[in-house]
């Protein structure tokens, strides 16, 4: 248990100060359609602008960096976001998708998320 806590404080130590010299990527895709409702009874027609119709809108931030015999570490951060109003995705809480640091040897990665 003392060697997990020790190699998590390890690769976040590593994954901000590497990283910082690294490229780091940025990345998203943004889901919006229409949504076109005829409703017969009342004759009716709507048009409206919808989001999430098929994956969700996310923005994020990715970043790895090689340290040399078979050891990397790295992070990535992600939002959802609404589309159409820009609100935060679930709990508007920030990198609500995706967040974690990771720390990748030979033998395995250990993450934190």
């Amino acid at each position: 248990m003392r060697f997990g806590k020790t190699a998590a404080a390890l690769a976040s130590l590593l994954a901000a100060g590497t990283c910082a010299a690294a490229g780091v990527k940025v990345y998203g895709a943004i889901d919006t359609g229409l949504t076109y409702k005829h409703v017969a009874e009342s004759g009716g027609n709507s048009l409206e602008m919808t989001s999430g119709n098929f994956d969700g809108s996310r923005l994020g931030l990715k970043c790895s960096e090689d340290l040399g015999n078979g050891l990397s570490v790295g992070f990535i951060l992600e939002n959802g976001s609404s589309s159409d109003s820009g609100a935060l995705g679930k709990d508007s809480s920030i990198f609500n998708r995706e967040s974690q640091i990771y720390l990748k040897t030979r033998f395995g990665t250990s993450r934190l998320a």
